[in-house]
């Protein structure tokens, strides 16, 4: 199992349930938080290595971030 740190000032909740949602074909992921970080467990991911899993899964969540424009009035 690996951790993905993402500090919670930059990666919204919704936007990382939403990449998590569209990943549960891919790895079996599971999240908890700090005070001001998300973690988010991998395991048993499917057809890729864990890293490149990881890579893909907080580039997916910047796409959706900006797809959204979560941050376009800040």
């Amino acid at each position: 199992m690996s951790d993905l740190y993402l500090p919670k000032e930059l990666y919204p909740y919704g936007a990382i349930l939403n990449t998590k949602n569209a990943f549960q074909q891919i790895a079996h992921i599971t999240m908890e938080q700090t005070e001001e970080i998300w973690i988010c467990h991998f395991r048993m991911c499917n057809n890729y290595p864990l890293d490149i899993t990881m890579m893909k899964f907080e580039n997916y969540i910047i796409d959706y971030i900006n797809s959204e424009k979560i941050y376009a009035n800040t």
